[in-house]
């Protein structure tokens, strides 16, 4: 290979973030020798190729670690789909875990599926989770009970049902 060569791979390198790997089979050459002149001359390594901006977030959403986290995922996703060596790996696992750290640890304003914000189930005692689930139940027997008195007097139907 020319020297000149060899710097218009260092550049791209240095400069694009492509991988060793990936500039070895675009310019006919092993990833050792390029490994090999690297470091010989104290080539510059990149810790991750480029990224786009975060995807923008829409007007509406509000910027919270979420919205941040989930945006910042998608280019993590798209990052992930190119040519990546052992090191990459390493470093698009600990981003990872980092968006999923955010994602268990913020805060939600959504109700869990027993109706309770997430925030406030922390708080909840053995005791009072007990009276929760009981109330619930005594809430469904009550719907049920609503629903089917409906449909009687919608359809004309009576519909077997507990009393008591």
């Amino acid at each position: 290979m020319t020297p000149d060569q060899w710097q218009e791979i260092r550049a791209q390198h240095e400069q694009q973030g492509i991988s060793k790997s990936t500039l070895a089979k675009i310019h006919g050459v092993t990833r050792q020798a390029i490994q090999q002149r690297a470091h010989k001359e104290k080539w510059i390594t990149p810790l991750a190729p480029p990224l786009s901006p975060l995807a923008p977030l829409q007007e509406e959403q509000e910027v919270t670690p979420v919205a941040i986290a989930t945006s910042l995922l998608q280019k993590i996703a798209e990052w992930a789909e190119g040519d990546l060596e052992p090191k990459d790996i390493k470093i698009l696992m600990d981003a990872l875990s980092q968006v999923h750290k955010i994602n268990l640890t913020s805060p939600s304003d959504k109700p869990t599926e027993s109706g309770i914000a997430a925030e406030l189930l922390s708080y909840f005692d053995t005791e009072q989770l007990h009276e929760w689930s009981e109330l619930e139940a005594q809430q469904d027997a009550i719907l049920e009970a609503v629903q089917a008195y409906k449909l009687e007097q919608e359809q004309g139907i009576k519909s077997i049902r507990k009393k008591g």
